[in-house]
Formats: C-alpha cells, structure tokens, sequence
C-alpha cells in the first residue's frame, strides 16, 4: 500500500523563501522523527538543517546544508542566492592625507594595504521579514526594540507594513547571533565591509568617487536638519525614515554589486572600536579584526537615513556605539565563508 505523506509547509516572509517543517507527518503512517531528513524513510534525502532543501530532496540542493536561513542553491561563484562575492586579494583600507577620501579624521588613518580572503556578503540589508523567520523559528532569540517604543524601529511583534525595510532597532549581540545560527556565517568585519564597500579603486563612495550623495544613489537625511525635525530622501517626521532593501537603487551600488552600503542604515560589525587600530598590523596586514570581550564599542558602518553629513556616508567612516544600544539608523548584514 502506498503511504500518502502530507507535510506542512509554513511560509514566512522572506526573500528567501518558505521555511518547511518536515517533523510532523500527516494522513497515516508514523510521524517523521524531529531531525530526520525531511522525506519518509528510504527517501534518500538529506536535509541536516531541516529546511527541506538537501542532497536528494524534492525542494533541491542546499547552498549550506547547516544554516537553517540558507535556501536553495548556489550562485555559479560559490555564494547563496541574494548574496555577493568580494574575491581574494587586497585593497587600500583608510586614508592618508593626501588620498581623495580624506577629511581629517584620525581613526581612518594611517591608509594601509590590507589582504582579505574571499568571502560572499548579502546584497541588502537584513530585512525585518527575514529576521522574524529566525526568532518564529526559535534560532533568534532576541528581540528588537518595536515601533510602540520608537516610530522609526521597524519592527512589530506581527506581520505589519515594514517587512521589506532593514531590521533595526537591534543590539549588536542580537544581530551576530542572526548571522551565525541562521545564515552559517558572521557580521562582517571592518576590513571586510570596507573592501566591499569601496572596492580595489579607493573610491571614497560605494558607487565611486563621484557623484556626491544624492537620493538616487543613497536614502540620508537631504534636508541637512541632523534627525530633528525631517530626515531621509522621503523628508519624513516620524518613521519610517528608511527604504525597503529590495527598493534601494542599483545606481548606489558597490563595484562587487552590493546595495545600501551608504545610508538607510548604519551597520555593526564585528571588531571593537580602537581609534588607533589600524597603525597596529605591519603590512601585507592579513585578515585584521579588533576583537575584545562583551560590553564594549562596537563598530557602525555606512551612514544612515538620519545622517546629515555625507562625510559620515564615506566608505572610510568608522563610528561606534554600545554593543547593547538599540538604536533606529544602525541595523546589519552578514557575510558567509
């Protein structure tokens, strides 16, 4: 007799896809075990993250088998869908005196040549949709500050309007925890985010040297008010003051393709913050990353809706804020090995 199996597939809203739960077996038959791989006994797949994509199974291959978040298969250059690869090589990280992108910030100096491995970053920022695919999962755990408390955090204890805007609102800790449970890899660090946003051409903005900011390249604060009174491309006086992340122009994008690395929002990476950082590699500076124990400055990149500077939207620029502040213009995006 044959065994009519019937799975439950919950669909969450995020660009990736649906999240299907394979343990429970419905319409006859014994349940498929919790862990198991997603098809009946005998079926021959292998699913080790439980999202219903693996080697042998119905839905496809999986790009990384171990991250629940991951869906699908891979790019042709190794990388997620939605995702981008910054090859191996080096690049020329902060600024000298006499290079174009300086403006007499002391923590962006000395310019030193930096080698990075290669490395595949999502293309936009973490979307609120796909960060409550993690926590309704129970792989996050913890939550973002919502719009109740703040008009411009845009998240909502349910499904509401801001689902394709940049989670924000969210702590340092919270944001790693994301990108190593869900996607298998981590929050960039400094010398990555900086080589993807400005490239093997020094160029002082992630779309090059020139233009200066515009609303058709990057969403900050245009009027010049610095968060008082209306901010962002959309002049608004309370929240949403960023764009979705799928709305954000390709114009604005990085040479390796990447969208939102100036403005809508800051973003946390990995490293401490340290003024004096970057004096302390000798070059070839290999891999650098400024680690240190909880409760420290973490490092933001990248401007945001709120910025009124668009010094502070140069690919070079490094602020800091507590690792435990949630705050509206800082939110992330991840990279994977």
């Amino acid at each position: 007799m044959l065994l009519q199996a019937i799975w439950t597939v919950v669909c969450v809203s995020v660009l990736g896809g649906c999240f299907v739960d394979f343990d429970t077996q419905v319409g006859g038959g014994d349940a498929v075990a919790a862990g198991d791989s997603g098809q009946p006994d005998g079926g021959g797949c292998v699913d080790n993250d439980e999202d219903g994509y693996g080697a042998g199974c119905v839905l496809g291959v999986d790009c990384d088998d171990s991250a629940p978040g991951i869906l699908g298969p891979c790019n042709a250059d190794g990388c997620p869908e939605g995702w981008e690869l910054v090859p191996a090589g080096a690049f020329q990280m902060g600024c000298n005196t006499t290079d174009q992108c300086w403006a007499e910030m002391v923590a962006e100096s000395p310019g030193h040549q930096v080698e990075l491995d290669a490395f595949c970053v999502q293309k936009t920022e973490v979307s609120v949709a796909q960060y409550r695919a993690c926590l309704e999962t129970g792989v996050c755990s913890g939550f973002p500050d919502d719009t109740d408390s703040n008009s411009y955090c845009n998240w909502t204890p349910i499904v509401a309007a801001r689902e394709g805007h940049p989670i924000n609102c969210i702590s340092w800790s919270d944001a790693k925890q994301y990108c190593e449970r869900w996607l298998g890899g981590d929050l960039p660090t400094e010398a990555q985010w900086e080589k993807t946003a400005r490239g093997t051409d020094g160029r002082t903005f992630p779309w090059g040297s020139i233009p200066a900011p515009n609303c058709d390249l990057c969403n900050f604060d245009i009027s010049g008010s610095g968060g008082q009174n209306i901010v962002g491309c959309e002049g608004v006086s309370q929240g949403p003051g960023t764009w979705e992340v799928l709305g954000a122009p390709e114009g604005g994008a990085s040479m390796y393709g990447v969208l939102d690395l100036a403005g809508n929002v800051y973003e946390w990476v990995q490293d401490c913050y340290d003024p004096s950082f970057y004096g302390q590699c000798s070059e070839p500076c290999h891999e650098p990353v400024n680690l240190c124990g909880s409760g420290a400055q973490r490092v933001i990149r990248g401007g945001a809706y709120s910025t009124a500077d668009a010094t502070y939207l140069r690919s070079v620029w490094r602020g800091m804020l507590g690792e435990e502040e949630r705050v509206p213009h800082v939110g992330l995006r991840c990279w994977h090995p």
